[in-house]
């Protein structure tokens, strides 16, 4: 913000108090120009020359130190790891040896929220996964803030940032430590929220959308005649304890029920002519309809007729 100008007596003060932002962090810088003082006046008093400098924040002593000699040119790191964002007023007292004090301030303002940024997979990865960026208001602490994960206002998990970790881009899996479990989630359009909290208590919210088709798909093989050899069945990957199911019906009853842990599931011709067998029903002499139902962990189907003839 605008500097104040000091002034003692109608001249200008020999303390100058000066704020900028490094790499390192916010750094104060003091610079003292001495006082006009003869050396027989100093020798008088038996005083060396020095004093004390005071640093305060907002009111509050965050630094104090002795220093020698008549003049002198400082950098002090500014710590504002706990401070909310708004305007400050940084303070610098400087009592000299010769029993004068002078004062200069920096009034500042500070944008500490952390930021969060997330960009869409642009891979083509299956599932939702996209990258997400996190900064915080971090100077080389072990702990800069953390981060929580909701999805459709669920909670999801925590995540620590370290200042190591400050600012990096990864996949929200990545920062989490697995990916989300979305092959339950039903058909539709659904939200994910990450909450940044620094620790000045400042945080930041942002939201992403993404839509959830989770459909099983049907692959099947047939002979010339068009009479079933193979069926594949395709279903979302997933974290739990099936990808999908398969039921495969005849007249009114099932005569063939498989879950699978894995993305794909297979039925040769093979596999139901001893269908057939287990459940003492004759096989066709003619083609004959077979209803095929897959289930996805989400509760979505998928039914397909298809034409059988052992």
């Amino acid at each position: 913000m605008p500097d104040k100008v000091d002034e003692k007596a109608g001249e200008l003060s020999p303390l100058r108090l000066e704020l900028s932002e490094k790499q390192s962090g916010v750094v104060a810088r003091i610079i003292f120009t001495g006082e006009h003082h003869s050396s027989a006046a100093e020798e008088d008093f038996q005083i060396p020359p020095g004093g004390l400098l005071t640093l305060a924040l907002n009111g509050h002593v965050i630094f104090q130190e002795a220093f020698t000699g008549t003049t002198l040119a400082i950098e002090r790191k500014i710590s504002l790891q706990t401070v909310p964002s708004g305007e400050h007023l940084l303070g610098c007292e400087l009592q000299y040896s010769l029993g004068t004090i002078h004062q200069a301030e920096v009034a500042f303002l500070l944008r500490a929220a952390p930021s969060v940024e997330i960009s869409r997979d642009q891979e083509g990865e299956k599932g939702f996964d996209p990258f997400v960026t996190l900064n915080f208001l971090g100077e080389g602490e072990e702990t800069v803030g953390f981060f929580e994960v909701a999805m459709d206002e669920h909670p999801v998990g925590m995540v620590e940032v370290t200042a190591q970790d400050n600012g990096n881009t990864r996949k929200l899996s990545e920062w989490l430590g697995s990916p989300l479990k979305t092959a339950t989630l039903p058909q539709g359009i659904h939200l994910v929220k990450i909450t940044a909290h620094g620790l000045n208590g400042e945080e930041t919210a942002r939201f992403v959308s993404f839509a959830v088709d989770h459909l099983p798909e049907v692959n099947t093989t047939v002979d010339k005649e068009g009479n079933i050899e193979v069926i594949k069945a395709s279903f979302h990957p997933a974290e739990e304890i099936y990808a999908g199911a398969m039921d495969i019906f005849y007249q009114q009853g099932v005569i063939l029920s498989l879950q699978s842990r894995e993305p794909t599931l297979t039925v040769h011709k093979k596999d139901l002519m001893n269908a057939f067998v287990r459940h003492n029903l004759a096989l066709p002499q003619q083609p004959v309809s077979l209803v095929v139902c897959l289930r996805a962990a989400n509760a979505s189907e998928n039914w397909h007729v298809v034409s059988f003839l052992p």
